[in-house]
């Protein structure tokens, strides 16, 4: 169950990783 819940985190922080990553390349190529 502990497995699964990490495995569930992990998850969740790589797809805030991957919206934060496309963000910062929206930012670098129409920078306000």
């Amino acid at each position: 169950v502990q497995l699964g819940k990490a495995y569930q985190t992990a998850g969740v922080l790589f797809e805030v990783l991957c919206a934060v990553n496309k963000t910062e390349k929206v930012e670098e190529v129409a920078p306000e």
